[in-house]
């Protein structure tokens, strides 16, 4: 088989940010109908709670399906920033992005959201393009994360024969592949490789 033109890989890229599984969290009906529209019409599949309560039962039921979380922040008994924290306490759907949704946009509210380890926080109504541009990039944070994961796995039989060791690493890619093997220092790498993949990425962008 001939190697994929470079169209042909920018169309293969393309599919990858555009497709995906959604968790789409609303409590008021017409507006988890028009967000899941919106959703769909990007080309996402798109499972649906109506509070926080059922979203965490769908995530630990579907953790390992669901890439993203789109997440209102205002809802009644249990609201946006409970299910942040309630994902915190789970090892795999910690890592899932969650671009949070609501009306109010004041700036100690964004911050409060941001502050919580959302990934993006996005006001009501949704413009369509930003809307696009905000859950593409939650898609590819979340095939980063996917990719980060496998590459841990596959660096954590070689790593006992290690006894000591220096590195270099001038790009992104390198630095991440870092990362990966160096999260097996630590009891939990799977906890640990977002942080160090951040602190070493941060490095080469800014020339450390």
């Amino acid at each position: 088989m001939g190697k994929a033109s470079k169209k042909e890989m920018v169309k293969e890229d393309v599919r990858k940010d555009t497709c995906g599984v959604v968790l789409a969290v609303e409590d008021e009906a017409t507006s988890l109908m028009i967000l899941v529209g919106f959703l769909e019409d990007l080309g996402y599949e798109v499972l649906e709670a109506q509070n926080g309560h059922e979203a965490l039962e769908i995530l630990m039921r579907e953790e390992n399906k669901i890439d993203v979380v789109v997440l209102d922040k205002n809802m009644p008994e249990m609201d946006g920033l409970e299910v942040v924290e309630h994902m915190k306490d789970d090892p795999v759907a910690r890592q899932i992005p969650v671009v949070m949704v609501t009306g109010a946009t004041k700036p100690d509210e964004v911050r409060e959201g941001i502050d919580a380890g959302v990934f993006y926080y996005l006001s009501k109504p949704y413009e369509p393009n930003v809307f696009k541009s905000v859950m593409t990039s939650a898609i590819r944070e979340a095939n980063r994360r996917s990719a980060l994961k496998s590459e841990l796995k596959r660096h954590q039989m070689s790593f006992g024969f290690m006894d000591n060791a220096e590195f270099t690493v001038r790009h992104y890619a390198e630095a991440e592949g870092l990362a990966c093997f160096l999260a097996n220092c630590f009891p939990n790498p799977d906890m640990t490789l977002q942080g160090l993949a951040h602190l070493l990425t941060n490095a080469v962008e800014h020339g450390n």
